[in-house]
């Protein structure tokens, strides 16, 4: 099951679902914040008799709370020097011991390029090693180093208290849902 198995085609989701500027539920922005009047047929967004307000999209939202999350993350880590894509590479290595290269790209949801530039920096650092695969030559090996293992353990607690300083504007039945809800969008 690949990660795009949940892409439909435009036409079916405009069939399906209505567009958030014309829920009532939904806040859109004014037409005085926006510049133009939602019924000006010169407006680029207007989108079936409504004005289109991108900073109520899924996508843009979600990308805000993304970086929300890195920059909490990259705030409270610097003394580690580990970014987050780093962190959830050693993660996913301590609990599997020993993946290759491939592997731990999909488990930490990486394109080949940018696993390959996170694995590369690891093994510079001394964090992560490599070894050829005894079954399989085409394939290496990698594992947390002692200074790895380490640096996890030291980093562990501060990383932990990232996700609730994120979700700390949430009550606790919110937060226990917006994570449910992201593993199922996920």
């Amino acid at each position: 099951e690949g990660m795009n198995d949940w892409r439909t085609s435009e036409r079916q989701v405009s069939a399906d679902v209505e567009p958030l500027s014309t829920r009532p539920d939904i806040p859109t922005a004014s037409a005085t914040e926006t510049g133009s009047g939602p019924q000006d047929p010169d407006n680029p967004l207007l989108l079936n008799g409504a004005a289109f307000d991108v900073s109520q999209e899924v996508g843009f939202l979600l990308r805000r709370v993304q970086q929300r999350v890195t920059s909490l993350f990259q705030q409270r880590m610097k003394d580690y020097d580990l970014t987050p894509t780093q962190f959830a590479s050693l993660c996913k290595m301590a609990e599997i011991e020993e993946v290759s290269q491939n592997h731990l790209g999909r488990l930490v949801n990486l394109d080949p390029a940018t696993n390959q530039g996170v694995v590369r920096r690891l093994i510079k650092r001394g964090l992560i090693c490599r070894r050829d695969d005894p079954n399989d030559r085409r394939r290496s090996l990698l594992s947390l180093t002692d200074q790895g293992r380490d640096l996890l353990i030291e980093c562990l607690p501060t990383a932990s208290r990232v996700t609730p300083a994120v979700l700390g504007p949430l009550s606790q039945d919110e937060r226990v849902e917006i994570v449910r809800l992201l593993k199922k969008l996920g």
